[in-house]
């Protein structure tokens, strides 16, 4: 049976249209699952089984976290693989050559201690470095090719200006990363969301303005009265951030788009932790503050606990 397979991208979807010369249901492999098509013609939505493979993992001390930004699309069937024949990635915005940070954040929040990672997008054969002043945080001295995004991993104490240079420590350009350092508080909430250039912002969230819990039950009557067949429960938080500017509410805003978010944990002694949520704010919940901006977002955790 003749099969072609031809894979389609749309802005941050991937497609794979399936021909076949006949209508006999054929299996289609995509990495761990499986799905029937019983058409001629039929296409299939890759997005949600891509997305799955695309992970934030530790990676060195120097850039505790990363993100694998892409992934090749490939379908089997009948045992031949057909592969795609570019990269799908979560990037919802091209890369901007001229523009080298990978973030709309126009400055971070964040506490004293706590480590920051910011995203720069490095040209075959440059190496980066991240100062503070005269003082040198963080050194990354390999090569990479181009459009390569490399995390550099930073605790900042007031404002970083971020330096690329070349192989022989020639700065080609200056990326000014500002920051605001202040107390997270008991009940504050650190987040982590991957940004439309596919890379990962941070922003400290000041408190938990509001938790909910929610238990559902399906019951049905038998001869030994009503019996629970399934029970599931779940925690709702709403978590609030103040006095920001109208540029930082429209890079936070993609917040509620974002394919991942987590929360950040960091007990500053070691590898800060990333547990998974499911954004649940449909909008974004704007509040005015003494003319500044305030954002509240809603989540729940990833998982239901049964």
């Amino acid at each position: 049976m003749a099969i072609s397979v031809t894979f389609r991208f749309e802005e941050a979807q991937c497609f794979a249209d399936i021909t076949q010369d006949s209508a006999t249901p054929t299996t289609v492999f995509i990495g761990k699952y499986s799905k029937v098509i019983t058409e001629r013609e039929q296409t299939i939505n890759l997005t949600p089984y891509l997305r799955e493979q695309i992970r934030i993992q530790a990676v060195t001390h120097e850039t505790f976290s990363s993100v694998n930004m892409s992934v090749v699309p490939a379908v089997t069937i009948n045992g031949k693989t057909y592969t795609a024949t570019a990269s799908y990635r979560l990037a919802s915005v091209a890369f901007n050559p001229d523009d080298n940070l990978c973030s709309d954040l126009p400055y971070r929040v964040i506490d004293s201690g706590q480590t920051d990672v910011v995203y720069i997008q490095l040209n075959k054969g440059w190496s980066g470095e991240v100062r503070q002043g005269a003082t040198l945080l963080t050194y990354n001295d390999h090569r990479y090719e181009y459009n390569d995004i490399v995390p550099f991993a930073i605790q900042p104490t007031a404002d970083i200006k971020v330096t690329i240079s070349d192989d022989k420590g020639v700065a080609y350009d200056n990326i000014d990363i500002r920051y605001r350092i202040r107390p997270m508080g008991l009940n504050g909430v650190r987040l982590a969301w991957i940004n439309r250039y596919g890379a990962l912002d941070f922003w400290n969230f000041d408190h938990l303005r509001e938790q909910d819990f929610a238990a559902t039950s399906e019951t049905i009557y038998t001869h030994n009265g009503y019996t629970k067949l399934n029970t599931a429960a779940e925690r709702r938080y709403t978590v609030e951030t103040r006095e920001l500017t109208t540029e930082a509410l429209n890079a936070m805003s993609y917040i509620i788009a974002s394919p991942a978010v987590w929360i950040v944990t960091d007990n500053l002694t070691g590898y800060p932790t990333f547990e998974e949520v499911d954004v649940v704010t449909e909008e974004c919940k704007v509040f005015n503050d003494a003319e500044l901006l305030g954002l509240q977002v809603s989540y729940r955790p990833k998982k239901r606990v049964l």
